[in-house]
């Protein structure tokens, strides 16, 4: 079997794309200092636990039903349908900067 086929490599790699979308979004907000809106936030919730569902899962090598077992811990980490919602403040304020006045009800 070849490297590329196998699924230890694949949650190696997922777990690194997470990683690297969370600096981003790390960089964005404290470099730039854009604030992240709140679905952001969540977005990165999600990041995180799949990245480290798949770093487990590299770590772990499993089996073919561990295989599964993963699978539905991504599926337990997915963003969900939060992503469709749209916040009040999207109209009021320019791209996705709501900022910290949403937290507060502002």
């Amino acid at each position: 079997m070849t490297w590329i086929v196998r699924p230890r490599i694949w949650f190696l790699l997922v777990a690194v794309a997470c990683a690297a979308l969370l600096g981003y979004g790390y960089y964005v907000q404290h470099v730039l200092f854009i604030d992240p809106c709140p679905l952001c936030v969540l977005q990165r919730l999600a990041f995180i636990w799949i990245g480290a569902v798949s770093l487990l899962a590299f770590i772990h090598n499993p089996a073919a039903k561990g295989y599964w077992v993963y699978s539905g811990l991504f599926a337990a980490g997915r963003p969900g349908r939060h992503s469709n919602c749209r916040p009040p403040c999207v109209a009021a304020k320019p791209a996705a900067e709501p900022g910290a006045g949403l937290w507060n009800g502002i």
